[in-house]
């Protein structure tokens, strides 16, 4: 990708956001979460072949979103218009990731870094053909600039310091757009979380410094005309005598005035819990996705518990999968083939109860098979693909041709 004008530093507080991943429990229970469902994403390689079966671009299929494409592609299979290569070097360098790291594992960190701050690289290794054999994450903070139309270099610098100008052909860049400089670097949804994420770790490390030592001491003991030698023999006759459950309740006395002030706190007068309660909500909420996917159950039916892996396949999965699909279909796949079209198995999952529903109105359309499947039992063989149609049902001709 090249820049419009202008090379873009990464935003300034881009590493504390990946360093949140490991330090805010509910941003790691939601980026986690989606970045290993994208990571199981059935990715698929097609090629359209024309009627002495060459090989052709299909420019309508690259570019078509994915319900429009799957449905082409479905259609085009049965006329025997698109073969699918299922053994194909770019699905294996997608199932190989590189020496380190599973593609699994690849795949699923460059969904944190999406989620995290808004874009993510994969630098290429490439083999003695010059052909990609690996891909390395590359930390969005150790892209020190990107490229721009008169330098097509990005400015990588690693942990060790060392600085690197990778050419933009052996890069790979994944982007979230940020809508108030679309050109520039990406925008994360944890970026416009800052707040809620500062306030939920200072809440929570205020509790652990409560049950630590309360943050605060119980009590202050004063008086007036004490000395620093006083002061001092007083708290340890103090401690000598009350410390300890034995000890709690003996009396001391003293020969001057003193008074004791004590400190009262508590998680309750803080509305500490609430206060956590909220920021996780909001955190969630800004996600998109449905809280029994979170383990939150409390408020839960059976119905709504099942329909949460649809609506998070759906409304989470999805567009995310797409995105990174469009960007290695622009980028990676011209460096196979460019006239391969890449694609993936849904990851949304079948509305089980509506299919069955369906089944039910009219169970003489299905065979036996069919119900033996969706009760769990095995198939019955050739004997299974029988319809069970009532005596009293007969087909009949519909007037004036096709239904409209």
């Amino acid at each position: 990708m090249v820049q419009v004008s202008g090379t873009e530093p990464p935003v300034r507080g881009t590493k504390e956001l990946l360093d949140l991943y490991s330090t805010s429990p509910w941003l790691r229970a939601v980026t986690h979460k989606i970045g290993r469902a994208v990571a199981e994403t059935h990715w698929q390689v097609f090629v359209a072949r024309n009627a002495r079966r060459q090989a052709v671009r299909d420019v309508q299929l690259n570019r078509a979103p994915y319900p429009m494409r799957d449905e082409v592609l479905k259609a085009r299979l049965d006329k025997d218009e698109v073969e699918e290569l299922r053994d194909h070097p770019l699905l294996e360098l997608l199932c190989h990731g590189n020496d380190q790291m599973l593609g699994m594992n690849v795949m699923s960190v460059t969904q944190n870094h999406l989620d995290l701050v808004g874009e993510a690289f994969w630098l290429l290794e490439r083999g003695t053909v010059r052909q990609p054999i690996g891909l390395w994450p590359i930390p969005p903070h150790w892209i020190m600039s990107l490229p721009t139309r008169t330098h097509p270099f990005f400015k990588l610098r690693g942990k060790n310091a060392q600085t690197l100008e990778v050419p933009v052909t052996e890069m790979v860049h994944f982007r979230d757009p940020n809508p108030a400089d679309p050109y520039g670097r990406g925008s994360g949804q944890a970026r416009a979380l800052g707040d809620e994420l500062e306030i939920d770790e200072y809440a929570a490390k205020h509790s652990k410094a409560f049950f630590y030592n309360r943050a605060r001491p119980d009590l202050i003991v004063y008086g007036d005309n004490i000395s620093e030698a006083d002061t001092k023999r007083l708290e340890e006759q103090w401690l000598g005598q009350h410390q300890g459950f034995w000890k709690s309740f003996r009396p001391l006395f003293f020969s001057r005035k003193i008074e004791v002030k004590e400190l009262g706190q508590n998680m309750e007068q803080l509305q500490m819990v609430p206060l956590r309660k909220h920021e996780r909500d909001t955190i969630l909420q800004i996600y998109g996705g449905p809280p029994e996917k979170w383990g939150l159950i409390n408020d839960s039916k059976r119905s709504t518990i099942v329909a949460a892996d649809l609506f998070f396949q759906q409304d989470l999965i999805k567009p995310r999968v797409e995105l990174i699909r469009a960007s290695i279909q622009r980028h990676l796949v011209p460096q196979f083939d460019d006239k391969l079209i890449f694609h993936y198995h849904t990851p949304v999952v079948k509305d089980e109860e509506m299919q069955f529903e369906h089944m039910k109105a009219a169970p003489f359309s299905f065979t036996i098979n069919d119900w033996r499947k969706r009760a769990g039992f095995a198939s019955l063989g050739p004997e299974g693909d029988k319809l069970l149609v009532p005596l009293n049902s007969q087909l009949q001709e519909v007037p004036g041709g096709k239904a409209k």
